[in-house]
């Protein structure tokens, strides 16, 4: 009874929320059509700080020159809607061909973990999503805020978006924020920062889950390496998957197409739009 109880406290309702039309998060051109995103809004010391965090990407997306999914962990000042601090990615099936100004993540292959499916069910996401090309193993990054005048609020954004296209889905997995003003104490505002207590003090848009791990996209139940939390028994992952109903039919349909595209070499899909 416990653990059906977490699973419905665990995940954002919902499928991707979709973008204006000529949606170009990264300037490159290649339009956004939906995204998912995970926010919370906390105190931030006059002092100033910095908040670490550990993060994986995962992705089934296999377009390249124009179709890469984008995604980022941000500060934002909510005042002015201003970017405070970013890490900005993009997928890269191409490594020399993105034109974008977020930083090239090369893929496919993500090389460090094996193909899995981030399953309903559990502790996980209300939709499933399926990441063909493995993910990208675990690394840490951090963002940082100036001083101020006083205390104020920031918000710490996570968001996923898919370019181009609805169904080769790309996720994006958060974990052990430690946020830390410059004198060194902990930053106590910032609310569950290793989702230990599931979404609490997060709000979520879109398909957000938190799990203990993913697991194997054809076995369903063996848990794929490197998926473990890295502080912990949870993470959460943001994720493009469920923009597609997915009975047992149609998720093989989906995955056959999307095998069939990543055989065709002269695969290439661009659009065209203006800059967010």
């Amino acid at each position: 009874m416990l653990a059906c109880c977490l699973a419905c406290m665990s995940a954002a309702a919902g499928p991707p929320v979709a973008f204006p039309p000529g949606t170009s998060l990264d300037g490159s051109g290649a339009n956004q059509t939906e995204y998912s995103a995970l926010r919370q809004t906390f105190l931030a010391p006059a002092v100033g700080g910095r908040i670490e965090f550990d993060w994986q990407a995962f992705s089934s997306e296999f377009f390249g020159g124009g179709g890469e999914d984008v995604f980022y962990v941000r500060l934002i000042d909510p005042t002015n809607n201003s970017v405070v601090d970013a890490q900005d990615w993009a997928l890269d099936p191409t490594p020399a061909g993105y034109s974008g100004s977020f930083t090239p993540v090369g893929a496919p292959p993500m090389g460090t973990t094996a193909p899995s499916e981030a399953s309903a069910g559990g502790f996980g996401l209300t939709i499933d999503a399926y990441h063909l090309d493995g993910g990208t193993g675990w690394a840490t990054a951090a963002l940082s805020f100036p001083p101020a005048a006083a205390d104020r609020p920031l918000s710490l954004e996570i968001l996923v978006a898919d370019t181009f296209d609805h169904f080769a889905d790309t996720s994006l997995a958060i974990d052990n924020f430690r946020a830390r003003d410059v004198t060194g104490a902990t930053i106590a505002s910032l609310t569950n920062p290793s989702f230990e207590g599931l979404l609490a003090g997060w709000t979520g848009e879109g398909n957000v889950g938190v799990y203990q791990q993913l697991t194997d996209l054809f076995g369903g139940v063996a848990p794929v390496a490197g998926t473990a939390p890295t502080d912990g028994k949870l993470y959460a992952v943001v994720s493009t998957g469920g923009s597609v109903p997915e009975p047992a039919s149609l998720g093989l349909a989906c995955l056959a197409a999307v095998a069939t595209c990543r055989r065709s070499p002269n695969r290439r899909t661009t659009a065209g739009g203006p800059r967010l």
